[in-house]
């Protein structure tokens, strides 16, 4: 609690009022973690797929959908060869390659949405922008949101 109040010290005191507002019991935090571009490795038969090659930060909200996708192209690489279309390790071979590619691909991506949010402050600037606004004429908002949310309520205190 006393890193985020630390981290905010420049925010409006009615949002502040907020943060001193929560239980601490209510706060959780987590170290994010995410993979790193590895090269293609000698294919043999044992294969990676999903977060055991290529783990996301949840910035995007892609890892479930990058290891279906991971799924079906593995399922697709043993299609072709229990129908005699392919030789196991080059399907093998071809189905790593792509799936390294485009885990990376999503790896890079939520990472940098991670990086940026945090970077650029997006969270913070959007709640300064909401009490830049609330600073102005009361008459450009609708009445009855003005304790809509928390937020709105915190802010009519004050």
């Amino acid at each position: 609690m006393k890193a985020s109040l630390d981290l905010t010290n420049d925010w409006h005191a009615a949002l502040r009022s907020l943060l001193e507002a929560t239980a601490p019991e209510t706060i959780t935090s987590f170290h994010v973690r995410t993979a790193r571009r590895i090269a293609p490795w000698h294919t043999t038969t044992v294969t990676l797929l999903g977060d055991a090659i290529h783990n996301l930060t949840p910035y995007r909200g892609m890892g479930a959908n990058t290891a279906l996708l991971d799924a079906d192209d593995l399922f697709m690489a043993l299609l072709k060869v229990h129908r005699g279309d392919n030789e196991l390790i080059p399907a093998l071979h071809a189905y790593e390659t792509e799936m390294i590619d485009r885990g990376f691909r999503a790896v890079e991506a939520s990472l940098q949405q991670m990086q940026q949010v945090h970077r650029e402050g997006k969270v913070a600037n959007a709640l300064r922008e909401l009490v830049s606004a609330s600073n102005r004429s009361t008459s450009d908002f609708p009445e009855e949101s003005d304790h809509a949310t928390p937020i709105g309520a915190a802010l009519s205190a004050r």
